[in-house]
This record gives structure tokens, C-alpha cells and sequence, in this order.
């Protein structure tokens, strides 16, 4: 809950400048995986993870990206992963230079590699809300626990 309450008020406050000998990356790159590979990734144990799940079509989700770019600069201990579920037909020609033209970088970017990502999110997480955006805070357990 500590972690999403951080997300909310950093929506609020100016993205902080990187430390100055942090290393930030200059181009997002996207990585297509399939359901099952996705799975995997997100919920493996390891560092605890803000994932947060959009569309390159989804308002909403285009208006918290300033949040989450903040989030992710203020809160290294914590990996953020973005996962885009526009068709994989669109990643190179739209998806790749929207995050590239928004400065989406720093973050790790995945996609759902599915002919239909509407019907493959549940493969990745079964109780999918089936409406986006939605973050899901995943402990070092590989747990969620909180959405």
C-alpha cells in the first residue's frame, strides 16, 4: 500500500532530476513476450514491482505516464515495468516512438505478443479487471499485493 500511496502523490509533484552518476537510458526499448514468457518475468521473486499495465489508445494511461516516469526516478529499490497491450503489429511503427516522444525511459517496457492481447491478459494475470490503465504493486515474493 506504502508503494501506491508513493505512486498517487508522486502524480502530484515534479518528476526529480536523475543523481547526477545515475546511468538513464536515452531510448525505451520494448520486448515482445508471449503470455506465458510475460507471467514469468512479472511475477518471478526478486526485486519488489509497480506494474503497470496500457495502451498507447488509453487516455488515462497516457496521463499517468508523467507519474510513473517520477515514481520510477524517486524509487530504484523498486523495478517498474510497463507492459503495452496494443496489437504487436503496432510496436515498431507506433509504440516504440510514442514512448520515445513522451521520454518514457528508465522503466523496463514489455509487450503482450498475442494476436489478441484482450483475450491473452488473462493467461498473465486471471483476474484481469479487463480495463486499463491498471498498476499492480508485486512484492519480492512475486506476489500482488495491491492493485
Amino acid at each position: 500500500m506504502t508503494v501506491l500511496l508513493a505512486l498517487v502523490t508522486a502524480a502530484s509533484a515534479e518528476p526529480p532530476a536523475p543523481p547526477p552518476t545515475a546511468r538513464v537510458a536515452t531510448v525505451a526499448k520494448v520486448e515482445p513476450l508471449g503470455p506465458i514468457a510475460l507471467r514469468s518475468k512479472l511475477f518471478a521473486g526478486g526485486k519488489p514491482k509497480v506494474v503497470n499495465f496500457w495502451a498507447t489508445w488509453c487516455g488515462p494511461c497516457v496521463a499517468e505516464i508523467p507519474s510513473i516516469v517520477a515514481y520510477a526516478r524517486a524509487h530504484p529499490e523498486v523495478e517498474v515495468v510497463m507492459v503495452d497491450l496494443d496489437l504487436p503489429s503496432l510496436r515498431t511503427g507506433k509504440v516504440d516512438p510514442f514512448l520515445k516522444s513522451h521520454g518514457v525511459v528508465g522503466i523496463t517496457h514489455y509487450q503482450l505478443d498475442h494476436a489478441e492481447p484482450a483475450k491473452a491478459i488473462y493467461q498473465v494475470v486471471p483476474d484481469f479487471p479487463d480495463a486499463v490503465p491498471i498498476t499492480l504493486v508485486v512484492d519480492g515474493e512475486g506476489a500482488i499485493t495491491d492493485k
